[in-house]
């Protein structure tokens, strides 16, 4: 059965009577769970699956050109493995094993019951497409653990390693070979027999386990891992899956914090200045308790021992030496306070403050010293934090800001300032408004409003003719109170486009079933009565003008499907920007011109638009040359309005539109073809908010005005340069 959430089963039905293709797939997607597409030939079936994805094709087996086989074997050929079923009224045993040994997943007789058919049908797809994605699951699901980090094990209740990856090889040792003879105990230095069925029974009771153990190399080397594993059965018979990974970093990691949290305590237990005294020797003649503990000694083993040059680090005592010969020159310049790093009798390494001064008098100094490692620690934390920061705000696309609470900007991104005028030349520590006051007036009311409300803030905002989404992030204290704020803003333009496109899109949808069914019944009425008619009386020239009624009721149905073709592909995809030349260009190779210049004067600008913008000129370009009357010229401009909107002229010499027609002429059903060209027309340019118009004169002329609203229309990308006249073709 079907899930609603699952992905339709996308199907490809090559099938060369149309009407047999058409059932089929009506049958398909009324049961739910499929999306098909119909050709009528193997060379279209070829030329659709190298341009779209599809799960899975049904064909028919004799086809003119290329017949079931033959397109299942150019499938195969080409390196496609899609699942293929022969749907034919063939039943020869010889084309079924022909089939079957060329690749096809399945053969299906046509006949008997359609609706028991068709659903075998589906089952035979649903089973072929189910088979394929499992097996690429399990391609998948294999190259995730040969190429993992871990080590994989796949273990049997007697702890026998039956599977493992490269990882697993790599790590312990052995060959791929060697480790599936080996059992748990062998490779795994804490779990003997009794451990392993202890950890066996744990983990059926409790299904999932994440444990830390040894793994033992081939080479006797142990090393400490952490496990997770798993219980699993299949049938009869239990297994468990275990990935594991070294830890051997992490446990040293944990050794050295552990280590080093024991010395910091020893460190820090006391707090306060140490003091000594020098002579011009260096030498300490008195140590109180904090020097001791800054140096590590008692002060038996320090006074009249020991020089205070003993504790300064190289790097640091070149410069300490010079401060004391200065001292020792009358009128010298060594500074009274400096910082310099200090070394115990343990080799611990800490930073100081030091205040030296001579004691008058005498030829000794006194110095006292306060630690102040920490104080460099927290500020080597903050330039990091800082650094950081302003390195994780320029990452950022769009604009960024950190503020106080009371507005002052604490940093600001380069897009914030690349977007947004400074009113200063600083970026930081200026009200937002002296800053960026462009921004300060989009964004007062939102940043009031978090701070009132002491809320997350998400809303749409227009700057400068665009849609911003801005993110306001409250940052409080432990009391609650807002100390700052995180303003980042996105440009969602285009999304937003994109999703009022997608709103209109859909209510079309909505108006397509109205009338493509109604033109449908009433068509598909008149050819089945003619056809009935017609094969009762028999006469044969009764017979003919009832086909010949039949068949033009059919040509009105396709040209029905045709447009609801056509009015279904509207939104479906997301509208995007496309140059305006090009697709002129594009679609005019798709109209016959003959004896018409087009003159395109687009220049190089983009619109945006639904993807079927190219159908729009194709329609204008037609209806020129259908119901002009003798049009010899066609012309495509465009120029930009006050208002920033856009606007496409496309303009012919023909016999014009009467003035009371044109706002008919985009109704649907209106003309004389299929009615709804223009209709058509109108409706793709909405999708984007982009109106249509005709101005033109009656007697000299059709001309429509295309209008794209600000933000929908803009230099190109490229600029090739401006597209040449057509020539008139003969």
């Amino acid at each position: 059965m079907h899930s609603l959430e699952d992905p339709p089963i996308r199907v490809l039905i090559v099938d060369d009577e149309p009407s047999l293709g058409e059932i089929c797939q009506i049958f398909l997607e009324e049961m739910g769970g499929f999306s098909c597409e119909t050709v009528t030939s193997g060379a279209e079936a070829l030329e659709r699956v190298a341009t779209s994805p599809y799960d899975a094709i049904v064909s028919d087996y004799q086809m003119p050109g290329m017949n079931g086989i033959e397109l299942l074997k150019e499938i195969r050929g080409g390196g496609m493995d899609l699942p293929f079923i022969i749907f034919t009224g063939k039943g020869r045993e010889a084309v079924v094993i022909e089939a079957l040994n060329s690749g096809a997943d399945f053969y299906l007789q046509k006949g008997g019951d359609p609706e028991a058919l068709f659903i075998e049908l589906a089952s035979k797809i649903r089973q072929a497409v189910q088979r394929k994605r499992t097996e690429e699951a399990l391609v998948r699901t294999r190259f995730s653990i040969e190429h993992s980090p871990e080590e994989y094990y796949w273990i049997d209740c007697d702890g026998f390693l039956l599977d493992v990856n490269e990882q697993s090889c790599s790590s312990l040792g052995y060959t791929r070979e060697e480790l599936p003879r080996l059992r748990v105990m062998d490779v795994d230095a804490l779990y003997g027999e009794d451990e392993w069925r202890a950890l066996w029974q744990r983990l059926k009771e409790e299904r999932h386990l994440r444990i830390e153990s040894a793994h033992r190399k081939k080479d006797g080397t142990v090393y400490p891992v952490e496990v997770s594993l798993a219980h699993h059965r299949m049938g009869d018979k239990e297994f468990m899956c275990a990935f594991a990974h070294d830890i051997s970093g992490k446990k040293k990691a944990q050794e050295a914090a552990r280590l080093s949290d024991v010395m910091n305590q020893a460190i820090f237990q006391t707090s306060g200045e140490a003091t000594a005294v020098f002579n011009e020797d260096t030498i300490i003649v008195m140590a109180n308790k904090e020097f001791e503990r800054l140096s590590g000694y008692p002060a038996c083993e320090l006074v009249g021992k020991r020089s205070w040059t003993e504790f300064v680090v190289e790097e640091d005592l070149e410069r300490l030496l010079e401060y004391h010969r200065l001292r020792r020159v009358p009128g010298g310049s060594a500074p009274r306070c400096y910082e310099f790093r200090v070394v115990d009798r343990y080799g611990t390494v800490r930073s100081y403050s030091a205040v030296v001064d001579m004691i008058p008098g005498t030829a000794l100094r006194i110095a006292s010293y306060l630690d102040i490692t920490e104080r460099k620690k927290a500020e080597e934390a903050i330039r990091k934090s800082e650094e950081n920061l302003r390195f994780f705000m320029n990452a950022l696309p769009e604009p960024a800001l950190l503020l106080s609470a009371n507005g002052i900007v604490l940093a600001a991104n380069d897009a914030m300032i690349e977007t947004f005028v400074c009113g200063h030349g600083a970026t930081a520590g200026l009200p937002l408004g002296d800053l960026f006051p462009e921004a300060f007036t989009v964004l007062k009311l939102p940043l009031e409003r978090a701070i009132r409300e002491n809320r997350f803030v998400d809303e749409e905002c227009s700057v400068k003719g665009r849609c911003i989404n801005v993110k306001i992030c409250p940052v409080t204290d432990a009391d609650g109170d807002v100390q700052s704020l995180a303003v980042y803003g996105m440009d969602v333009t285009d999304q937003k486009n994109t999703r009022d496109a997608l709103k209109k899109a859909n209510k079309k949808l909505n108006l397509l079933s109205g009338i493509t069914r109604h033109d449908m019944l009433n068509q598909i009425t008149v050819a089945l009565g003619s056809l009935s008619l017609a094969l009762r009386r028999n006469p044969d020239e009764e017979v003919r003008a009832r086909i010949e009624h039949a068949h033009t009721a059919v040509m009105n149905i396709q040209r029905s499907l045709e447009f609801a073709k056509d009015y279904q592909d509207m939104g479906m995809k997301a509208p995007a920007w496309q140059r305006l030349d090009a697709v002129v260009m594009e679609a005019a190779a798709s109209v016959p011109l003959e004896g018409v210049l087009l003159d395109v004067q687009t220049a190089t600008v983009e619109v945006f638009a639904d993807p079927m913008l190219e159908r729009v000129f194709a329609n204008l370009l037609d209806n020129a040359v259908r119901h002009g009357e003798g049009v010899t010229a066609i012309r495509i401009s465009c120029h930009e309005q006050d208002d920033g909107s856009g606007a496409i002229v496309v303009e012919d010499n023909g016999i014009g539109v009467p003035e009371a027609l044109k706002e008919w002429i985009f109704e649907s059903g209106y003309g004389r073809h299929t009615g709804h060209g223009l209709f058509l027309v109108r409706e793709i340019l909405d999708i984007t908010g982009i109106s249509i118009v005709e101005t033109g004169e009656e007697g000299k002329g059709a001309r429509f005005v295309i209008a794209a609203p600000p933000g929908g229309y803009r230099p190109a990308s490229e600029c090739p340069g401006v597209a040449p006249p057509i020539a008139p073709q003969t």
